[in-house]
């Protein structure tokens, strides 16, 4: 859950950072998560009954919009390029993502990778299939297809065609630097590698005879054996190209300091299904979606020493009233759900908060009530002003006894 901002006004006064300061920390000794804020640098009265009770200055809020930093995003899922395209389908299906970042060892974007763009690519036929194919590796064929190699050759320049169950009276132009798919046929191997085949994968029994092997290395063919059928192979060979050659690198990001409504207009206007988050070194920090834009939560303020929305933090129609503590004119807030409301014809608000506690049963700690007194001095001048009132008094009386402060 997110936490509470509770707020003075703009232009804030001693008695709307104060109040800020001790309403926050008796949410928190009530078991919830509260974070002191003020719409601008106290001003120099302020400052001093701050360092003179050794408080801290509350921190510093602009807006109520919520960046990507401050939603929660899906965990992004993180893959080299080198990573073949079967490895990364069972990545994604593992854990049901919607794609997989590509990222160098920095973890910065390189590229996206989804399912669709994988069976997409698994559609194609013709040239673009072919070319896939030519940019597959010794090194991820053995990986993919659980292999071992017989003897690899360094001249490996694959056309990209792959040839399934090849018979003697073919053609053997038509094997040239193609990838071949075999039973343990000696003479069928051979008959490949004569032939000038790029690779020569056999399927089933793990033996070879001297002969073919010399004959393969002589001819600068590769050969590996793998445990899967034919069948099996014909369908694996096809997901042995690294990720680096079919990801997508035209990919709309969002850094994670951009606020959650100006990313829904951006998404609005595009069809990926995952976006990714970077941070400012432009590593991948988060994955988001339309789910996570539509779906947030907003930030939580309660208002304290005001109570209308021109005197408010800015923008917050995007933020969420929950209570508010008051002792001025009610204004014109609305809200979405029906919230607290402490409002009260006294001088300070300080003098309400001090009630609070009271009320509550809390321990108010001396620097605290002594801030308080001041606020509380402060706004009545000196329990002088018309508004003053008894319950003023009595509240001033008490932080004194508090704080040991006269």
């Amino acid at each position: 859950m997110k936490p509470f901002y509770v707020t003075g006004h703009m232009n804030p006064d001693c008695d709307a950072i104060v109040s800020a300061i001790a309403y926050a920390h008796l949410k928190q000794q009530l078991g919830q998560d509260a974070i002191a804020c003020a719409l601008g640098k106290a001003k120099s009265e302020t400052q001093y009954l701050l360092q003179k009770f050794g408080i801290e200055h509350p921190k510093l809020i602009h807006t109520a919009r919520c960046m990507l930093s401050e939603i929660e995003k899906d965990d992004p899922l993180l893959a080299g390029p080198d990573l073949t395209m079967k490895e990364a389908l069972d990545l994604i299906l593992s854990r049901k993502n919607k794609g997989i970042f590509i990222v160098d060892e920095k973890e910065r974007l390189l590229g996206l990778l989804s399912v669709s763009d994988l069976t997409k690519l698994w559609a194609e036929s013709g040239k673009s299939l072919k070319d896939l194919i030519s940019t597959a590796t010794l090194t991820n064929i053995a990986r993919v297809l659980k292999g071992k190699y017989y003897c690899e050759s360094k001249q490996y320049h694959p056309s990209g065609i792959v040839q399934i169950m090849p018979s003697m009276s073919d053609k053997p132009e038509v094997y040239k630097n193609s990838i071949v798919i075999v039973r343990n046929n000696p003479d069928i191997q051979r008959f490949v590698i004569e032939a000038g085949a790029a690779l020569v994968v056999v399927s089933g029994e793990d033996w070879i005879d001297e002969v073919t092997l010399s004959y393969a290395k002589e001819k600068g063919v590769s050969m590996l054996h793998t445990d899967y059928s034919v069948i099996e192979c014909s369908r694996l060979i096809y997901q042995t190209p690294s990720v680096k050659s079919v990801m997508t690198t035209d990919v709309m990001t969002f850094q994670e300091t951009e606020y959650v409504d100006e990313v829904s207009d951006h998404i609005a206007k595009t069809r990926y299904r995952t976006y990714p988050v970077l941070d400012k070194e432009g590593r991948v920090v988060g994955a988001i979606s339309r789910y996570h834009l539509f779906h947030y939560e907003k930030k939580k303020f309660i208002l304290v020493d005001h109570n209308e929305a021109m005197q408010s933090v800015r923008d917050l129609e995007f933020g969420e009233v929950v209570e508010i503590v008051d002792h001025h004119r009610m204004g014109g807030i609305e809200t979405v759900t029906p919230i607290n409301i402490v409002a009260r014809t006294v001088g300070s608000t300080a003098a309400i908060i001090t009630g609070l506690y009271k009320s509550s049963h809390v321990k108010l700690p001396k620097n605290l009530a002594g801030i308080l007194l001041g606020a509380a001095i402060n706004d009545t001048m000196c329990l002088q002003s018309p508004t003053t009132t008894a319950f003023d008094h009595e509240m001033v009386k008490y932080l004194e006894e508090v704080s040991g402060t006269k």
